[in-house]
């Protein structure tokens, strides 16, 4: 539930622009970059493995588990996203 929470969150904030050196507060902006950017990411940490498992064909071959071990690997990185933004947080 909160990485679902992250990702409306995510839609609404603003990012830094460093080419321009100014912060991006208009939402059509906002979506755009985070669409091109983490939101694949954070979308698909948010899927239940459970769920893939139930979509994929269970054919038990390699492959699937190699899916799945991507799918975690994404999760992680969401993870350590969450983490850094926590950190820079607090050091505001």
């Amino acid at each position: 539930v909160l990485f679902v929470i992250d990702i409306v969150v995510n839609f609404h904030t603003a990012y830094f622009d460093e080419e321009q050196a100014i912060w991006i507060t208009d939402y059509n902006a906002i979506s755009r970059h985070y669409t091109r950017t983490w939101f694949i990411v954070d979308f698909m940490s948010t899927v239940p493995f459970d769920v893939v498992s139930a979509i994929l064909p269970t054919s038990g071959s390699v492959g699937d588990l190699k899916i799945l071990r991507f799918l975690r690997i994404l999760k992680l990185a969401k993870l350590l996203r969450v983490l850094r933004a926590r950190r820079i947080v607090a050091n505001l």
